[in-house]
């Protein structure tokens, strides 16, 4: 770990556990310092050395001599080291003594309404990467862009504002060590409205959350977020990681048992797991094998659609002023190729009857499936294979490219 000293501005490695030091959150601008910039004393003038700067006295001021600021700290020239910070992310967070929140965007005002409405609006609880921030920490205190404190957020002021701008249990806010026995659904739903610049970062800034690692593969996009479900799948014994669903999916939509977006855990919160008796789930390359109770449900537009019961449960209101939950549940049919594909994906757990009032039912104690994993298994790709072939044929007709035509077949 590199750390900057907040007197001399100069970096110290340790490859034992560091000194006591605290630990810098923000939202990057579009002048920010890399390492290389800083350790050549380069642009000094920009805003990204006045924050370096100013986030040192602060710290220097609440008697740390030493702060890790991911800016500078990191050498992102280096794949092996962004690679090995990202994966070390939520340790160094949460072993900070102290993280300093710096929010460019809330200005200070002598009235303290005010002030916390503008605490609410910041862009800072809308990034991917200070969900982590937020939690990892025990102590985070909060900055304005002139660096006055505003609070933190244990403070019984700026806690309930926290909770209303994340939508995370106060009690998770209050005890980190709760956190980890939130389900992997509920987890995600604190991420579903956040977001990054980058669309891998999405994936890349959950894995201390959720409790994994995974190798860094800046260029897959929105791959990233599939291959944390898989991760999540391989490691995780908790099926609420199926348990999300479309508010409005297009008509006829079949998709893969795993979410494309993390936005579609928006209603997974409250969601708990159950006790899990079933034979462990694993990833084939037939896809997601699970053996599991199912209900055949006979429907005239929807041919092979079955419905099974995930080892989880959400709530569905107060009644007699207990929370009431229903067990989660989710549709699969085949598709053309003959593979299992969810269906429906708008329904999570609504009772059958209410799904499909009237139609013919019938019960197996035991199935196994093997379901799509993601919708790129078998909707993409064969697209994908006929744009290619086209384009292969198109640079066959070009006389440089004679080599790619295809070979006469013997006789």
């Amino acid at each position: 770990m590199r750390l900057l000293k907040t007197e001399t501005l100069e970096f110290v490695d340790f490859t034992r556990p560091p000194p006591r030091y605290a630990i810098l959150s923000h939202r990057w601008g579009k002048e920010e310092v890399s390492y290389a910039d800083f350790a050549s004393k380069e642009r000094e003038d920009c805003p990204g050395w006045t924050k370096i700067i100013r986030c040192c006295q602060m710290t220097r001021e609440r008697k740390y001599q030493y702060v890790w600021i991911d800016t500078c700290c990191i050498d992102k020239r280096s794949s092996a080291e962004l690679s090995e910070a990202i994966n070390s992310m939520w340790d160094w967070y949460s072993q900070a003594a102290e993280c300093i929140a710096y929010l460019s965007d809330v200005h200070w005002s002598s009235d303290w309404a005010h002030m916390l409405e503008r605490f609410e609006r910041s862009e800072w609880f809308r990034r991917g990467w200070t969900l982590q921030e937020l939690l990892a920490p025990r102590i985070v205190i909060f900055y304005s862009s002139d660096w006055r404190e505003i609070g933190g957020k244990r403070d019984v002021t700026i806690l309930p504002v926290i909770v209303k701008a994340t939508a995370i249990p106060e009690s998770c806010l209050m005890a980190g060590m709760i956190i980890h026995t939130k389900c992997v659904a509920e987890r995600l739903s604190w991420a579903s409205k956040r977001r990054t610049t980058r669309p891998e970062d999405m994936a890349y800034s959950l894995l201390g959350l959720m409790g994994v690692n995974m190798p860094l593969l800046y260029g897959e996009g929105s791959r990233a977020f599939l291959r944390l479900q898989q991760e999540l799948v391989r490691q995780v014994d908790d099926e609420s990681i199926f348990a999300w669903r479309h508010i409005s999916p297009p008509a006829g939509l079949m998709s893969g048992i795993l979410a494309p977006d993390i936005s579609l855990f928006a209603t997974s919160a409250g969601i708990r797991t159950l006790r899990n008796d079933r034979a462990p789930i694993a990833i084939t390359n037939k896809g997601l094998q699970i053996q599991s109770a199912a209900t055949y449900v006979k429907h005239a537009e929807i041919a092979d659609l079955y419905v099974f019961q995930l080892n989880c449960e959400y709530p569905m209101g107060l009644e007699a002023g207990t929370l009431q939950h229903a067990r989660c549940s989710i549709a699969i049919r085949t598709d053309d190729n003959g593979q299992w594909c969810r269906v429906l994906t708008s329904r999570l757990g609504e009772h059958l009857e209410l799904m499909f009032p009237g139609l013919e039912k019938e019960e197996f104690s035991q199935l196994t499936f093997f379901i799509r994993l993601s919708r790129w298994d078998n909707v993409y790709q064969p697209v994908l294979s006929l744009l290619n072939k086209a384009r292969l044929a198109w640079r066959s007709k070009r006389a440089d490219t004679w080599f790619l035509t295809e070979l006469p077949r013997a006789a």
